[in-house]
């Protein structure tokens, strides 16, 4: 049997100790528990991180088409520019023509006008 000397010594720290090994027992299945739901929500925000990266690829998408279709659009209207850029030109020398025309035919006229007085 233990000297009492002994008991007194060590029995505060195998009370300790005891009472450690009890609270470890009982703290496991609470800790194992916590562990879980913090890798179910680990795997709750890698889904999310990947429907996220899935928008921003589709989005990626949307914006390249939109950019395409804007220089389509930039370069059509480039082109009409050019285009009536031309037509004008072609417009006042046409109406140069006309006015030409009109000219001529005016000194016709006073030309035919004064041969028949």
């Amino acid at each position: 049997m233990p000297d009492l000397s002994q008991v007194v010594a060590y029995g505060p720290t195998v009370i300790i100790l005891f009472l450690l090994l009890v609270f470890a027992v009982r703290m496991a299945p609470i800790y194992k528990e916590l562990k879980l739901r913090e890798f179910e929500v680990r795997d709750r925000e890698a889904m999310a991180r990947k429907e996220q990266s899935d928008s921003l690829a589709q989005l990626a998408i949307v914006i390249k088409d939109v950019a395409i279709e804007q220089q389509k659009t930039a370069e059509s209207n480039e082109e009409l520019r050019i285009f009536l850029k031309v037509a004008m030109r072609e417009h006042e020398g046409l109406l140069k023509r006309v006015t030409t025309i009109e000219s001529q035919i005016d000194v016709l006229k006073e030309g035919a006008s004064g041969k028949v007085h």
